[in-house]
């Protein structure tokens, strides 16, 4: 199938880059470079089957066949620019589609080169290259270099737009640079599925990304000229091996996500279930405006607070025990009567299972002492286990060991390419007669049989390596359902305290806006003196609880607010009391009076 490629590289002489040197190994011709008086010759170069320049339209009636010679043509570019790190030339490289004829190919890029050329008003240089004899038949492609500056009867004239910054391309009322270039990748995906519909022809290109494509599927790494030509002569090189070693671990991890996300959409189906018959069961949420009429005996308000005066009784026994007012009686050690005794060391009446007791052990905990029982009892992730299991262990060695024996085969027939290489060098004519079978050099044969040997360990490693890789996979599959099952017990209690610490972290919310009430009334803050409108606004049953606990000494205090931080139903009370004196505080500030 037509595969989609189109990329921009500017030639600048930062880069070492020389218009005139580029042009001639694209075209395989022979340029002299008049700049720098170099000489680039590649008439010997293989591979190239068309090349062409292509003038703008407008050019048609004007003497400019100075720019139809292409040393001429590329010579002027790099005239043309006087400063060291000059922008020569631009390049656009795009992958033909191997199910056009050769014509057809070639009509394809002349098409887009005289696009190029009538926007931009340039020459354009364009050179189609056939597949290497060694490499993929179906790599036809096509470069073409455009001048950067405009096309003139007598040479170039000013910067095209597309090689202005972005800031002079405003000025000019031009969108960013970035958007030129999509636009013309998006240009030669039209022209080139035109020429294919125009054949008859199914098959079409995408110039988006895979992603905005909804195609799933990794894209594909360039080996580079360099790294691919060595390849095709049969040296192993590190950037492919480590390509090949990525493309395995990216199918695998795209094999265990796609897993994963199986097991999670079943959790989130059995979640949506349960949620679904969760609401179906809960009550109609309650408005949480509070409405204030007038103060009536009818009034919803003092109702509620009336149904509030019950339950707040039922922290007498808290504040009315350590009220100072009664004179205290002095029992003798360990005889006190059982209501006399703290709570804590009560023997409870029925008997609790061990559940129930370690339930309400729980309970009694603040939410410092919940926290820190979670970080003692949280296992490690799931993956970090995974990780350290012993079989998930033995098998990323297997794989790191095949992965080391294919690199030190890499080097060693590297280096012994070296050695041949060098030993050619220094014996000239030995070599000659070796390559002639006159004579056998031995060190040439020596090094002949170290590089395939080094060579055959390496294909063996990386043949190894795959179900190694599939070993791996396998085993961190297993450990993760064996270590996900072991640690359930352990995830799922601490789900639980990590629920109990946050109610207790609401509890222990409630307490101190109760002992912040409590300051402020024992300091007759502002609202807070007997006469205030918002102290009598204070549900009277709340207003004699802050009074017994402010009567109290301060360590008694700090032993009632730790008692009420672990009994939710006192705390509730105190809750909803708080919430009716503010919105009565509220409600009065507003006018809207009780």
């Amino acid at each position: 199938m037509a595969i989609y490629h189109l990329s921009v590289k500017p030639m600048s002489r930062k880069g070492g880059r020389s218009a005139t040197a580029a042009i001639a190994y694209r075209s395989a011709e022979k340029i002299h470079d008049l700049t720098s008086d170099q000489v680039f010759d590649y008439t010997r170069k293989r591979g190239v089957e068309h090349t062409e320049i292509v003038l703008p339209t407008a050019m048609a009636k004007l003497d400019v066949n100075w720019a139809r010679d292409r040393q001429a043509l590329w010579n002027a570019a790099e005239m043309a620019e006087k400063r060291k790190d000059a922008r020569v030339a631009r390049e656009y490289e795009v992958a033909l589609p191997h199910e056009l004829k050769a014509e057809q190919r070639v009509a394809l890029v002349r098409a887009f080169a005289a696009e190029l050329s009538n926007r931009y008003g340039v020459a354009v240089d364009f050179a189609i290259h056939g597949p290497h004899r060694n490499g993929d038949e179906r790599n036809h492609h096509a470069h073409i270099m455009t001048t950067t500056r405009e096309i003139t009867a007598t040479g170039l004239g000013r910067k095209t737009d597309i090689e202005l910054g972005d800031r002079d391309r405003a000025k000019k009322g031009l969108a960013a640079a970035s958007v030129e270039i999509e636009s013309i990748r998006e240009r030669w995906a039209v022209l080139t599925n035109a020429h294919l519909q125009a054949q008859q022809l199914e098959v079409r290109v995408d110039h988006r990304s895979l992603q905005a494509q909804g195609i799933e599927r990794e894209p594909t790494s360039h080996l580079g000229p360099a790294v691919s030509s060595m390849e095709r002569r049969g040296m192993y090189t590190e950037v492919g091996m480590r390509l090949e070693v990525e493309r395995a671990e990216a199918t695998q991890e795209k094999r265990e996500i796609a897993a994963e996300l199986v097991a999670v959409k079943a959790e989130q189906q059995a979640l949506r279930v349960s949620l679904l018959e969760l609401a179906a069961m809960a009550p109609k949420q309650r408005e949480r405006k509070v409405k204030t009429p007038e103060r009536t005996a009818d009034n919803p308000l003092t109702r509620s607070v009336q149904r509030l005066a019950e339950p707040l009784k039922e922290l007498g026994p808290e504040f009315k025990a350590h009220d100072p007012k009664p004179a205290a009686r002095a029992w003798p050690l360990g005889q006190a009567p059982e209501s006399a005794r703290p709570a804590a060391t009560r023997d409870p009446a029925p008997r609790r299972d061990e559940a129930a007791r370690e339930k309400e052990r729980l309970a009694s905990l603040s939410a410092r002492e919940l926290w820190a029982q979670i970080q003692k009892i949280n296992p490690p992730s799931v993956a970090h286990l995974v990780e350290r299991d012993p079989s998930v262990v033995g098998a990323r060695q297997a794989v790191e060991s095949q992965q080391l024996n294919a690199a030190q085969a890499l080097e060693a027939a590297n280096r012994a390419a070296r050695d041949t290489q060098a030993w050619r060098h220094e014996h000239g004519m030995q070599a000659k007669l070796h390559d002639l079978g006159v004579l056998q050099a031995a060190y040439l044969v020596e090094r002949a049989a170290v590089g395939t040997a080094a060579k055959r360990t390496r294909a063996e490693a990386l043949k190894a390596l795959k179900p190694a890789e599939a070993q791996l996979g396998a085993a961190r599959r297993e450990a993760d359902r064996r270590i996900t099952e072991e640690t359930a017990p352990a995830r799922a209690q601490v789900a639980e305290l990590k629920q109990l610490a946050r109610e207790a972290d609401e509890r222990e919310r409630v307490v101190k806006e109760f002992d912040r009430l409590a300051r402020d009334r024992a300091a007759r803050q502002m609202g807070f003196e007997d006469g205030s409108q918002d102290w009598q606004a204070t549900p009277k049953e709340l207003r004699e609880a802050i009074d017994r606990y402010n009567r109290a000494r301060p360590e008694v205090q700090r032993e009632i607010l730790k008692q009420l931080a672990v009994r939710p139903d006192k705390v509730r009370v105190l809750e909803q009391a708080i919430q009716v004196r503010h919105a009565q505080v509220h409600d009065r500030d507003y006018g809207l009076g009780l």
